[in-house]
């Protein structure tokens, strides 16, 4: 299943710069490579169709850069 878009907002697409993106399926040995050991997952564009990847734990670490403590 697809991850929702607003989780990507800050990616955009390489290819064509819009920010409308997915999660894409992994599949085969390059994908399994790039997830397991890069920590790349791939993502696709709904604008362009085209398929790309990025650090998995990007999110996180720019979550934890923007936190303010209560």
């Amino acid at each position: 299943m697809d991850e929702p878009t607003h989780r990507h907002q800050f990616l955009a697409c390489p290819d064509c710069g819009s920010a409308d993106i997915y999660r894409s399926k992994r599949r085969g040995p390059k994908d399994w490579l790039l997830y397991h050991v890069l920590l790349q997952s791939p993502y696709r564009c709904r604008a362009c169709d085209h398929r790309f990847f990025h650090h998995r734990l990007a999110h996180h670490r720019r979550k934890e850069l923007h936190h303010h403590p209560v």
